[in-house]
């Protein structure tokens, strides 16, 4: 009776040893689950800090820029970046983030980085702002210009505002916010990435928006009726060259021989439809904890009209998105 009741015993205890043995495996996962979370939402924010202290960084080397000359060109202290790195693309900064108590400053050292795209708005057409023959001209469609007209303007009277499409399709009759939402524009879907190209999607300001001559590509400066001029220009510009002034049109070495003459009509029909300067910069940055191998991003719209005045204005953000 004796043996039956300490066998009993016996296995009673290796019960109980099992069943702590796998609750204590369990609740070590459950711990480690735990910590790794927390450990990747502490990456996550770190990545997401980084991304947007990029838009700042941004913003101040554009302000920079301003105060330092009064022109925009595919080769300014925005649009490139010094690199160590002969491979490594130029048109973007990248900037690490070491441990506070780190000196080395050696690139295995850092706890992540924030790489940071510039790109000027002002080479791109207004969708907003742009005529059917403008966005014609650019998509190559007059169908589906006149679609993409009919969403934004403010009138009721296109042909799509009675649309018996199934399922169902009503223009906005407001600006357009994002170029994205042309996608649902009958007709624009498979135009999409020439829009893209080519226009910017900028709210209603009280200053409009000029075209750089310096960054627009020839489809845009063809677009607003320099269709004849628009290869001489970009040719001149592949050798280097950019223009400082409008009026009269100078280059950035006055022994240069801009590529049109003043008198040209293109160019006198368009002169003020045209500028030296860039307004508006998309600013695109992603941020990357290396450890954890999380990364976060940011696309942000900035107006500049201000930076670099008397008012010493911060730049305004137009849009920001996150990702």
């Amino acid at each position: 009776m004796v043996r039956h009741y300490r066998g009993s015993i016996l296995i009673i205890t290796l019960w109980l040893v099992t069943i702590l043995a796998t609750l204590t495996v369990a609740t070590a996962r459950y711990l480690s689950f735990e910590v790794h979370l927390t450990k990747y939402r502490m990456a996550r924010e770190q990545a997401k800090v980084l991304a947007r202290s990029g838009v700042y960084l941004a913003m101040q080397r554009l302000a920079t820029d301003a105060q330092e000359e009064s022109y925009d060109w595919l080769q300014d202290d925005w649009a490139i970046f010094p690199q160590e790195d002969p491979d490594t693309d130029l048109s973007v900064w990248k900037v690490l983030m070491y441990p506070k108590e780190n000196t080395a400053r050696e690139t295995s050292a850092s706890i992540g980085y924030v790489e940071i795209r510039i790109t000027d708005e002002d080479r791109n057409l207004d969708i907003n702002k742009a005529s059917l023959n403008e966005i014609t001209y650019l998509i190559g469609s007059a169908d589906a210009a006149s679609a993409i007209v009919d969403y934004y303007d403010s009138d009721t009277d296109g042909q799509w505002e009675t649309s018996v499409e199934d399922p169902p399709y009503i223009p906005k009759n407001a600006p357009v916010t994002v170029l994205e939402e042309l996608l649902a524009v009958p007709g624009v879907a498979s135009l999409f990435s020439l829009l893209e190209q080519s226009t910017v999607a900028i709210p209603p300001t009280n200053t409009p928006m000029a075209v750089n001559i310096n960054t627009a590509n020839a489809k845009v400066l063809g677009a607003i009726g320099m269709p004849s001029l628009a290869d001489d220009i970009i040719q001149f510009r592949k050798q280097g060259h950019y223009f400082t002034d409008l009026n009269p049109p100078t280059a950035e070495d006055p022994t240069v021989v801009v590529p049109f003459d003043t008198s040209d009509t293109e160019f006198l029909n368009t002169q003020n439809r045209l500028s030296v300067v860039s307004r508006v910069f998309r600013v695109e940055t992603t941020g990357r904890i290396q450890n954890q191998t999380v990364n976060a991003r940011v696309k942000a719209v900035v107006d500049r009209a201000l930076i670099g005045k008397a008012t010493q204005a911060l730049p305004k953000v137009l849009s920001w998105q996150e990702g």
